[in-house]
């Protein structure tokens, strides 16, 4: 069990569940399972990138992107097809777009080839044909496409059209990684986390993570706190477990909303600050995160009126925030 306080009076918060997932108490980091890294779900990732400029193409530029695609440029094809794909000076048209990814995949133009295995994949513009999509797809990871390689290594992380082959999928991970492709080197320090692939190194596993999180990847950033605060494959620091924790909750992830709350209501890490408190742990159980619902509770039962409804106006300006900045993605 974990003590909040309150004043100069204690009461015991029941957290068989969070606090030894989550919290920093003696014994817990040894529990069967051990801690949970968050990863990419395995499944194709977007089914075509978002390279082409927001706005509209005026008619001029339109009018020499056509002659250069027409003249047989594979980079114009390849933006005249994006133009398609997104309706950019032109009628929106899947299968248009998809014809001129396919001029510039036969002309060896590894973001064309990509599309166009995405394309193939989900039958948006074309029939769908996995034979087509996997073609496709190792072709432009072949000539380095990091899209390309890092979605290749999710299909042989999941079997989906290829045998599932953890060593294949760490591969195309690592290729995509050394090129700085954030979603690859997350995946590729849980693979290290839990030996998948590779020989099992939690130091290898925080060296990735931290090359993720840098880049602002969320999931990345909650894994990284998690060995910062257990000290695992990194001396443990909780100010430093708790600024990525405060990353990743911001970017939405329920469970790092939970630890920060705990923490804030504890002073682990942090400042106490109970309302603060109450906001993450707001957040991550209207996130559908379980185990911060018990714990909301106990703690609401804590606080005042007056801070019940502090914490309540600090979540509904977190959110205004958040789903603001999602809807200008």
């Amino acid at each position: 069990m974990m003590m909040f306080e309150r004043g100069t009076r204690t009461k015991a918060i029941r957290l068989t569940l969070v606090g030894c997932v989550l919290a920093t108490l003696s014994g817990c980091a040894s529990m069967s399972g051990g801690l949970e890294e968050l990863a990419e779900k395995a499944g194709l990732d977007e089914i075509e990138r978002s390279a082409a400029d927001e706005g509209q193409l005026d008619a001029e530029s339109l009018a020499a992107l056509k002659n250069a695609a027409e003249s047989g440029n594979a980079l114009a094809q390849y933006n005249l097809g994006l133009a398609y794909a997104y309706g950019q000076g032109v009628v929106l048209d899947k299968e248009t777009a998809v014809s001129w990814y396919e001029k510039a995949a036969l002309q060896s133009f590894p973001q064309a080839q990509y599309n166009l295995g995405m394309a193939y994949f989900s039958g948006e513009g074309i029939k769908r044909n996995e034979t087509e999509a996997l073609k496709w797809l190792r072709s432009a990871a072949d000539l380095g496409d990091p899209d390309a390689q890092f979605n290749l290594g999710l299909l042989y992380l999941s079997g989906e059209i290829v045998p599932k082959d953890h060593d294949e999928a760490i591969k195309w991970f690592r290729y995509a990684a050394d090129q700085g492709y954030a979603k690859a080197q997350a995946n590729l320090g849980v693979a290290y986390a839990r030996g998948r692939g590779v020989e099992k190194d939690p130091a290898m596993a925080v060296t990735w993570y931290t090359k993720a999180a840098e880049q602002n990847h969320a999931f990345a950033q909650y894994n990284l706190a998690a060995n910062l605060e257990y000290g695992i494959g990194v001396e443990a620091n909780i100010e430093e477990a708790m600024r990525w924790y405060h990353k990743a909750a911001n970017h939405g992830i329920p469970v790092a909303q939970m630890r920060l709350g705990l923490a804030y209501y504890a002073g682990e890490g942090v400042e106490r600050d109970p309302v603060e408190a109450h906001k993450w742990l707001l957040l991550s159980a209207d996130a559908g995160e379980l185990q911060a619902q018990p714990v909301l509770e106990e703690v609401s039962e804590l606080l005042t009126e007056q801070q019940l409804a502090a914490a309540r106006r600090a979540a509904d300006r977190w959110n205004k925030r958040h789903f603001s900045a999602q809807s200008d993605l």
